[in-house]
């Protein structure tokens, strides 16, 4: 398992690497055989041929890669942080990232880079910078990342979970001490109430099987399904007529639910392949 943030190269504003950190799980020909080192001042070439001839480049897409650039000031110095990632993670959710460990390395930074060109790097500065990245980086995973970064996988999960919830949704607000609690505040007309229960499951729904499957696709599958299911599985319902009418009624407002919150944050989060 595979991180998608390869590599961090954080440069001062002369363009000299200040710090290069790359992850041990990284494509062995990430940099085509080439030094870090001479990566860096390519991407440092490459930063100042945006400024100085359009505008400070945000992202970059290669063939299958990316470079996300970020920048920061400790004092009065300015400096770069730049993420080397897959293209498919959401340019979104690199930047959240990044915006963090600027914020993250300042302290250590100012310990490091003297002045603008001058670098003072030690083994104590090295791993504290080190740590700072990985755990920025892990704080931006989304929560089990090995399966809810694969669509398939992601889907499963948030079948399953959604389904659960939504079954054990129906049977908690069901319940007739549920309704007497609930008729306190909605009041005692049994379509109102039942309405109530309806519309927030499927509403809950979406929004859990979204945020489970961080997929838009996968989001909007599994919130169909599952609104549809644990209604049909609490309510006993086999009459096609009303099958029909959850199709395109509560099973699709699940759907676009768990479809928007799956793009959403399928975009905020970093992903593991």
């Amino acid at each position: 398992m595979k991180s998608l943030i390869h590599a961090i190269f954080i440069l001062d504003s002369s363009g000299t690497p200040i710090y290069i950190w790359k992850h041990r799980n990284a494509p062995d020909k990430l940099f085509k055989g080439k030094d870090e080192v001479l990566v860096g001042s390519l991407i440092s070439a490459l930063l100042n041929f945006g400024q100085e001839t359009f505008a400070a480049p945000q992202r970059i897409d290669f063939n299958g890669y990316a470079l996300t650039f970020f920048s920061g000031k400790f004092g009065n110095n300015v400096f770069w942080t730049v993420a080397v990632s897959d293209s498919s993670d959401h340019r979104r959710a690199t930047t959240r990232m990044l915006k963090d460990l600027v914020n993250a390395l300042t302290a250590s930074l100012e310990k490091v880079a003297i002045e603008e060109g001058m670098i003072i790097e030690t083994e104590k500065s090295s791993n504290e910078m080190d740590a700072i990245i990985s755990n920025t980086i892990k704080k931006h995973l989304r929560f089990l990342p090995k399966w809810r970064s694969n669509p398939i996988k992601s889907l499963v999960l948030s079948l399953i979970i959604s389904v659960l919830f939504g079954v054990v949704y129906y049977s908690i607000f069901e319940s007739p001490l549920s309704t007497i609690y609930l008729s306190a505040f909605i009041g005692t007309n049994s379509y109102l109430l039942g309405a109530f229960i309806v519309i927030s499951a499927t509403v809950i729904i979406g929004i859990l099987s979204g945020l489970i499957a961080s997929n838009t696709l996968s989001g909007f599958i599994a919130g169909y399904f599952s609104s549809i299911t644990s209604y049909i599985v609490i309510h006993q319902v086999i009459e096609i007529i009303n099958v029909l009418a959850l199709l395109f009624s509560f099973g699709l407002l699940s759907a676009l639910i768990g479809g928007i919150i799956g793009y959403y944050t399928d975009t905020v989060k970093l992903k593991y392949v």
